[in-house]
């Protein structure tokens, strides 16, 4: 009996600890983002590694496009991530920026990679799309593919400005 009341304790504890995590990056997310983010929302959670859990707030939402703001947890460490992105013009890359949003963002535990789609227009055949692979705890993630449909021709027809996934 007494085994049973200490495992349901830790299980307990464990629990706990856990929502204290997601309460904790909850906090830091609304003093963050506080005057930014109007999404009230609960985040998803997804494991990267044995000691990485990512975390995604949904932060805004606009006519046909969707922003959120990722936050990492290692160790009981929490650090709010930025993605660095191309900007182009006249189809080469001009430069880089860095943001802390992303657009149309999904993740996907089985690459572990976070994939963006921003829409430029409603009917999704204009738009870019970034994808940013987790490498380790050292090195984050790293953007490795940037594809741009510009053309506006009602047809989805990407270019592959840069292609670091394979």
């Amino acid at each position: 009996m007494k085994k049973l009341i200490l495992s349901a304790i830790v299980s307990i504890s464990t629990l706990a600890s856990v929502t204290n995590i997601t309460d904790t990056i909850t906090q830091q997310y609304k003093r963050d983002f506080k005057d930014l983010c109007y999404v009230d929302e609960s985040p998803e959670k997804y494991s990267i590694s044995d000691i990485a859990t990512l975390y995604q707030f949904t932060c805004m939402y606009a006519a046909y496009n969707i922003s959120s703001v990722f936050y990492i947890e290692e160790k009981g460490s929490i650090t709010s991530l930025t993605f660095s992105a191309p900007r182009v013009s006249d189809g080469k890359i001009a430069g880089f920026s860095s943001s802390p949003y992303l657009t149309g963002a999904m993740f996907d535990a089985s690459t572990k990679e976070i994939t963006t789609y921003t829409k430029y227009r409603g009917i999704g055949d204009a738009y870019d799309s970034l994808t940013y692979k987790y490498l380790n705890t050292d090195e984050g993630f790293s953007l490795v593919k940037f594809e741009v449909d510009d053309s506006y021709d009602g047809e989805i027809n990407p270019t592959i400005i840069r292609d670091y996934s394979k």
